[in-house]
């Protein structure tokens, strides 16, 4: 984790990704030269957005971020159907799991090093739970740009321990 979810960082990510603010993207992982040298080493991969929330934006929000430092992720999931978090209940958050499936071929497709699970916005962990099920590798972490003060606060106690945080 990164950064905390607080209000700068949602309107930071809103002006990104619904403003299309492209020119934002190197700005996420700016200052972070350690984090990229290690994810150089990483096999980095992604949730795809909906496909038609990509058309509408004109990029895909992480594809960029990680492109603005020569870096690429894998898709070896995407969503079933269009969901944003932050439209429902922290119950049906937690249902996300059933909207996300593998995507044919891009698993077969593996580069060398650990698997890197990366997502922007942490708020419930439902949708990394789901990507960690479907994780055919054990050894998977994840990292997230920000995390919501929520999780942190109910994760206090195990958050060393947790795959969210990059080790």
């Amino acid at each position: 984790m990164l950064y905390v979810y607080n209000e700068f960082m949602e309107q930071l990510f809103f002006q990104y990704k619904e403003d299309r603010d492209i020119a934002l993207a190197p700005l996420f992982l700016s200052g972070q030269s350690r984090l990229i040298r290690c994810l150089r080493r990483c096999r980095i991969a992604a949730l795809a957005s909906w496909p038609e929330k990509t058309l509408q934006r004109g990029f895909d929000p992480l594809t960029e971020i990680l492109r603005a430092w020569n870096l690429e992720a894998d898709r070896p999931w995407h969503k079933t159907r269009s969901f944003k978090q932050s439209e429902n209940d922290p119950g049906t958050r937690k249902e996300v799991g059933h909207l996300i499936a593998c995507t044919p071929d891009t698993t077969r497709q593996r580069r060398p090093g650990r698997l890197l699970i990366l997502d922007d916005v942490l708020t419930t962990g439902a949708t990394l739970d789901a990507l960690f099920s479907l994780c055919p590798d054990a050894q998977a972490e994840a990292l997230v740009l920000a995390a919501h003060p929520l999780w942190l606060e109910t994760h206090k106690k195990d958050r060393q321990s947790h795959p969210v945080f990059f080790r």
